[in-house]
């Protein structure tokens, strides 16, 4: 029997993709050369039939400043902070720490180049962050106690 992909009118996924390009007012074929893909790859994206790589989810923030919350979840406004949002960071505060400094930060791009590039990179990352975190948990929790205003009961 032979299994045909079919399209899925209700992926929500695929919508924001499709939402995100149309609200930039760009047609497939100037969205693809921003985002580095080809028209087909992005059709079967927007048509749900196929995931997109991590490139994709590079290159939409990068070159769009897409907010990743919206696109994979449907939560928060399309994009970080930028015209298209009115500028307004509040309610993300790792997006307002980032916009404190210069988006041409070399550090930052080159982070994320490696970041998104090599599975390698990424696993020692997190291999790092979670010795850290078990090194100092006594530390951080404390700092982040400081930092959240406690709750009222």
């Amino acid at each position: 029997m032979n299994k045909k992909k079919v399209k899925d009118p209700e992926n929500p996924f695929a919508m924001r993709v499709k939402a995100i390009r149309k609200n930039l007012k760009l047609n497939q074929e100037d969205f693809c050369k921003k985002v580095k893909m080809s028209e087909t790859q992005l059709s079967k994206i927007e048509n749900g039939k196929n995931k997109p790589g991590h490139d994709f989810y590079y290159n939409l923030v990068k070159e769009f400043d897409v907010n990743l919350n919206y696109l994979l979840f449907g939560e928060g406004p399309m994009f970080r902070y930028s015209e298209q949002s009115g500028g307004d960071v509040s309610t993300f505060p790792l997006d307002k720490f980032r916009h404190e400094y210069s988006r041409v930060n070399e550090e930052i791009d080159e982070f994320l180049f490696y970041f998104f590039k090599s599975d390698y990179f990424r696993f020692m990352i997190m291999a790092e962050s979670v010795r850290i975190r078990n090194e100092s948990s006594e530390l951080i929790n404390n700092e982040i106690n400081r930092k959240e205003p406690r709750e009222k009961k």
